[in-house]
């Protein structure tokens, strides 16, 4: 408390004096000292402390055995044939609880399969549906209609949500702690990515003692599991809402619930009280660090090099692996690139076994139109704003250079800064969204200037490189006109669009 004290004092003066600090400091060190009441509380915090390290120790063996994968954590040993099927058994439970919700276990079917493209769309995540592998029917989620008055649905939606908790916290690429569960954001902030549902957690810890250098982590549920998290979220939780009669439990309990569906898949005790030490959310987060130690040999960290390859670079091991150590980089397709925190998650799910992958199916939908929605959503992405929408001369343009049954050439005059460029870039940026075969687009600029310019902007509006979305077919040309000098590079008042 005096040490709390001491160092509020000094983040708090702003007009801070050195020897002014110090002389108080040493006062009040001086009287606390010699004050008895101060001896009579340390004395009973050092007793209070040795009798909670007899029942509480604070170093709990660790240990793995790196020839059979079994991990230990104080007293709880867990095999390697236990925790490589804990996403397949989770996966069970999940089932086992939801399909007596429903009784058009058909379509939940064709949601469920992770084979059949999943699209999520909307402000809100409102807008989800699946396209079936071979038929290519759509499935829309808003076509799962919950029961909710079958037998025991108060237990159904019970054991649901205590997985959904566990699986978020746990079974999401890196294990946080319990608290961290209560932080995570709403479910509209959730993204899809390579079949997977992408979130971030943040820890607080050291925040109430002045350092918060802590940052928001990316995790990733892996792909078998996502699409039950989005019926929970979207389908079964509204419907629980209205109901009078049922209830979801309180997020303050979820810490305990994800706690007790973990030591549930690794077949722990899970009966008696979940606070003390060897059953607490520490112990399963122990538990689970034990096994990405167990993994860590498949290289998920980043490579450096022996000593004497760096004496060789002119520095020492210690610079080479902080300034000169490779990460470790995963090629999913021929155009996409996974960097550290997915390939992690990737290692994971597949030693948890996972056997679903989680590389998303490339698309062969050639369709001659798309939904003008895909281009309003193209432009929100492209300008960082969810308000923006596609002006009327844009949503006219596209619609006809988009339309492949359309075969009119379309010419656009307008003042500089009106969204001309905005025309091919929403419209590839939309096709990339709606995960539809997009058309190779050529640009062809009369100037140098010109021609980067509208390449800068492409970019950074993200139609060359679109995230976690394929690289758009799009290629800028300049024409032999170039070398001609121009007093306003910017000014291109007309656009013409032409059929190839």
């Amino acid at each position: 408390m005096v040490c709390g004290h001491i160092c509020r004092t000094a983040r708090r003066d702003h007009n801070f004096d050195h020897d002014k600090f110090m002389h108080s400091t040493y006062e009040l060190l001086k009287v606390v000292q010699i004050c008895d009441s101060t001896s009579s509380i340390c004395k009973c915090i050092r007793m209070g402390r040795e009798n909670d390290r007899k029942y509480n120790p604070s170093c709990i063996l660790k240990a793995i055995d790196p020839i059979t994968g079994e991990v230990k954590v104080g007293q709880s040993y867990v095999k390697k044939s236990t925790w490589e099927k804990v996403i397949p058994e989770t996966r069970d439970r999940f089932k086992q609880h939801l399909y007596p919700l429903f009784q058009c276990h058909d379509y939940l079917d064709m949601f469920l399969n992770v084979e059949n493209k999943l699209v999520m769309a909307g402000t809100n995540c409102d807008e989800v549906f699946v396209f079936v592998k071979d038929t290519k029917e759509k499935v829309e989620l808003s076509s799962l209609i919950p029961i909710l008055n079958v037998e025991d649905v108060q237990t159904h939606i019970n054991m649901l949500w205590r997985f959904n908790q566990g699986t978020l916290l746990y079974l999401s690429a890196g294990a946080g702690r319990g608290l961290e569960l209560t932080r995570i954001g709403p479910f509209k902030d959730f993204q899809e990515y390579f079949n997977c549902l992408r979130f971030t957690m943040r820890s607080e810890k050291n925040a109430l003692h002045g350092v918060d250098r802590n940052k928001k982590i990316p995790h990733f549920v892996p792909p078998s599991l996502s699409r039950y998290i989005i019926i929970l979220n979207l389908v079964i939780y509204p419907a629980v809402e209205q109901s009078q009669t049922l209830t979801i439990p309180s997020i303050d309990r979820g810490p305990e619930e994800a706690n007790l569906m973990c030591r549930d898949v690794l077949h722990l005790d899970t009966s008696g009280p979940t606070s003390t030490s060897d059953k607490g959310t520490k112990h399963i987060r122990d538990i689970f660090s034990q096994i990405m130690n167990v993994i860590t040999p498949v290289s998920t960290g980043k490579f450096t090099t022996s000593k004497e390859n760096a004496i060789q670079l002119h520095h020492s091991p210690y610079v080479h692996s902080q300034h000169y150590s490779s990460e470790i980089m995963m090629r999913l397709n021929d155009s996409d690139v996974a960097r550290l925190p997915f390939s992690i998650a990737v290692h994971l799910f597949k030693a948890l076994g996972e056997t679903v992958p989680v590389l998303q199916q490339t698309s062969d939908r050639n369709f001659t139109t798309i939904n003008h929605t895909f281009y309003d959503q193209a432009a929100k992405r492209a300008l960082n704003n969810t308000m923006a929408t596609c002006y009327p001369h844009q949503m006219e343009a596209i619609k006809i250079i988009d339309d492949r049954s359309d075969h009119r050439d379309v010419v656009v005059h307008l003042a500089p800064g009106q969204g001309k460029s905005g025309i091919w870039n929403f419209s590839l940026l939309g096709r990339a969204i709606s995960d539809s075969v997009r058309q190779h687009t050529i640009v062809i600029c009369p100037y140098n200037s010109l021609l980067a310019q509208q390449q800068l902007h492409s970019l950074h509006l993200g139609t060359q490189q679109i995230g976690s979305l394929q690289r758009a077919p799009f290629n800028f040309v300049m024409q032999p006109t170039s070398n001609h000098k121009i007093s306003r590079p910017n000014c291109t008042p007309s656009v013409h669009y032409r059929r190839l």
